[in-house]
């Protein structure tokens, strides 16, 4: 429910200090209970996505509110720029192989 709610006012045209700290609390009380979806299904909640909600307050401070914020840019990029180019390559040595498919492009 804590994500739930902190992706919710993330959505909020401004933000007050009373709002920013509301979103953090829900940010802590997802990390309090996050731990029960492991039974489930992940194996771990080491996610950008994740990471990056721990950023918000600051940046909403520095910059105004953000409600576009996304993620969906980079991971187009990477769908593109990286798994294409692994798709391409023989396997061996895949990281110099991925920068110069990059570079044939």
């Amino acid at each position: 429910r804590g994500l739930i709610d902190f992706h919710l006012m993330a959505q909020y045209g401004s933000h007050t200090t009373s709002t920013l700290n509301y979103m953090e609390s829900y940010l802590e009380d997802f990390h309090k209970h996050k731990d029960i979806f492991l039974e489930f299904r992940a194996s771990h909640f080491n996610f950008i996505k994740l990471h990056v909600l721990t950023h918000y307050r600051e940046h909403v401070e520095r910059f105004g509110s953000i409600p576009q914020y996304s993620t969906d840019i980079s991971e187009l990029a990477h769908v593109r720029q990286i798994k294409e180019a692994y798709g391409a390559s023989n396997k061996v040595d895949a990281a110099t192989q991925i920068l110069d498919y990059g570079g044939r492009r």
